[in-house]
């Protein structure tokens, strides 16, 4: 969800996690507009960030990953905070 930045105020969010490694990306009408990938520390906490400065931050567990974001999306500079749920 974005709350600050001339963005889509909502998308979709898709994550990749296994042993620590992590791939993240978010999604405007099914089109991906920002992917980044890292890892996490002990107890699914992560910092992901580019030489930009945009970022991708969180904590992914077995029930939910939640977390913030700054990232330039489709030219324009956004922030916001993200959740994901496991598909079962």
């Amino acid at each position: 969800m974005t709350q600050n930045g001339d963005c889509t105020p909502n998308g979709d969010v898709g994550i990749y996690y296994q042993e620590q490694e992590l791939e993240i990306g978010f999604y405007c009408f099914l089109k991906e507009c920002a992917l980044m990938s890292g890892t996490s520390s002990q107890g699914g906490f992560f910092h992901i960030e580019d030489k930009k400065g945009y970022y991708i931050q969180g904590r992914v567990t077995s029930i939910e990953a939640t977390g913030t974001w700054y990232l330039n999306i489709k030219g324009q500079d956004c922030s916001g905070h993200w959740v994901a749920l496991p598909n079962e």
